[in-house]
């Protein structure tokens, strides 16, 4: 994400409104969950954990503050924290839409979503985070919100999620001359496909197979020296890394979208068809064959 070269190639990295809050909970004896992925989600939050070992468990909690349809003042304060947001959005309550201050009100709402776009602060405070998710896991399950409770406040914490656009990948520059991205300063995305280490392992065999191929190829007249060859693997790599790559920054995001969102019509066709068509597509995505290296000594 924070990638020295992404950045000189001019990959441009976005904060999206969906804060992740995550934990990190230790048993005195087991905890007795099997080792299985545990999810809930819908009503604007997600929940999710996974035990680490016999004794520990990981959580999450992933949400997208309505700040322009919701009050709930809480959320985003949550996520931006006492930024200009805040402000922006407590004046933007006061005025009356239908009234003679529309200009003024459109105005302000551009400005506040242009701040919410970019405002990274969240608040740090474990206290209010644990109090947070508590107060959303309430109501969707009691195991989960004891897991919540057992948690020391100095294993919460908060991130804001970032991702690399997606059109950057697909037209950006992601190599120059011998000098290319791979892994995360490629194709940074939101963890709900579970595929980020996956991916980058995919890069590192892709790359490796596309410069071991050029590499024991004989230099040909066109080609002055190694670089060249070098050049040449790495353009081949890119190729076949564009699309794959911004396939995992959109899938990934369109799938925490539908999981998080309260809108009734996505949440209607979340439970009736969507559901299963993201795992479906989760599954297809991983099932990936990156080829087989060829040793040459």
């Amino acid at each position: 994400v924070n990638s020295v070269v992404a950045n000189r190639f001019g990959l441009e990295t976005s904060f999206i409104p969906a804060p992740a809050i995550r934990g990190f909970v230790e048993y005195p004896k087991k905890h007795g969950y099997q080792p299985k992925f545990h999810a809930y989600f819908g009503g604007g939050v997600r929940f999710g954990f996974l035990p680490s070992d016999e004794k520990s468990l990981y959580w999450f909690c992933t949400f997208t503050p309505s700040i322009l349809l919701s009050c709930d003042l809480e959320v985003t304060n949550l996520s931006c924290g006492n930024s200009l947001l805040h402000k922006c959005w407590v004046r933007l309550r006061k005025i009356d839409p239908c009234g003679p201050d529309l200009p003024r009100t459109l105005c302000i709402l551009f400005i506040l979503i242009g701040f919410y776009a970019v405002d990274g602060n969240a608040e740090q405070d474990p206290m209010k985070l644990k109090q947070f998710v508590l107060n959303k896991a309430s109501n969707v399950s009691k195991e989960l919100s004891t897991i919540i409770d057992r948690t020391t406040l100095d294993c919460i914490s908060i991130a804001q999620l970032k991702l690399r656009l997606p059109w950057n990948v697909l037209f950006g520059n992601i190599l120059k001359n011998c000098v290319c991205v791979v892994g995360d300063a490629l194709h940074p995305m939101t963890p709900d496909l579970g595929q980020g280490g996956c991916s980058a392992l995919e890069d590192s065999v892709v790359i490796a197979k596309c410069l071991g191929e050029a590499l024991i190829k004989p230099i040909t007249e066109q080609e002055d020296d190694k670089s060249t060859k070098i050049r040449k693997g790495l353009e081949k790599y890119a190729k076949e890394r564009r699309w794959r790559s911004f396939t995992f920054i959109n899938a990934a995001y369109l799938s925490g979208f539908i999981h998080e969102s309260d809108n009734k019509i996505i949440s209607f066709l979340r439970q009736h068809f969507l559901a299963g068509v993201t795992i479906s597509v989760t599954l297809r995505i991983s099932n990936f064959d990156c080829g087989r290296l060829t040793v040459s000594w």
